[in-house]
């Protein structure tokens, strides 16, 4: 297809149905070229892995007790942990989310006494984790609060998590920290 037609946006998608055989466990490396006549004008390598979406309704740990997707429990814990609209937009932009995206789940609206509305930072939350792949969420997370300055809500959410701790106890926890 001509490259004139792929900058103008007058082209059809192409779409590849990929199929994955069991040695190749769910991934493949894929590699395109766009060429203008023999000279390669960009070129891509990109791999592919096809993952199941797993029940956010319940935590799901691996034999060594670390979590292998951010369910719905922790979006709860985080709720009553990240509050303040500072920590939330601050955590917000560590996740990759943009300035619209925080601005219409917590709006100021929904601020009162310097707090963010549990059911808007929810709806945030879950629309970060719709962008990542569950086996990264956990780690994605966890470096997200690191970076927004939470690194101490990290080690203790992540941490009590794995080890079946009750919520009102990382609670304490975490406010005998601030």
């Amino acid at each position: 297809m001509p490259i004139k037609s792929i900058l103008s946006g007058k082209c059809s998608p192409l779409n590849f149905e990929l199929q994955f055989s069991p040695e190749e466990k769910g991934k493949k490396n894929g590699h395109i070229d766009i060429l203008q006549g023999s000279a390669i004008r960009a070129e891509k390598e990109f791999i592919v892995s096809n993952e199941d979406e797993p029940d956010y309704a319940v935590d799901h740990t691996d034999s060594h007790g670390r979590l292998q997707y951010v369910s719905n429990n922790l979006f709860e814990i985080l709720a009553d942990v990240i509050h303040t609209p500072k920590d939330v937009i601050t955590f917000g932009y560590q996740l990759g989310l943009s300035y619209s995206s925080m601005k219409k789940h917590n709006d100021q609206t929904d601020v009162y006494l310097d707090s963010v509305s549990r059911s808007g930072f929810g709806k945030m939350l879950r629309d970060w984790r719709r962008q990542v792949r569950p086996s990264e969420q956990v780690d994605e997370l966890h470096l997200a609060l690191q970076n927004a300055g939470l690194g101490h809500a990290a080690e203790v959410i992540l941490h009590e998590l794995s080890s079946g701790r009750r919520f009102a106890q990382v609670k304490q926890v975490w406010e005998s920290k601030k």
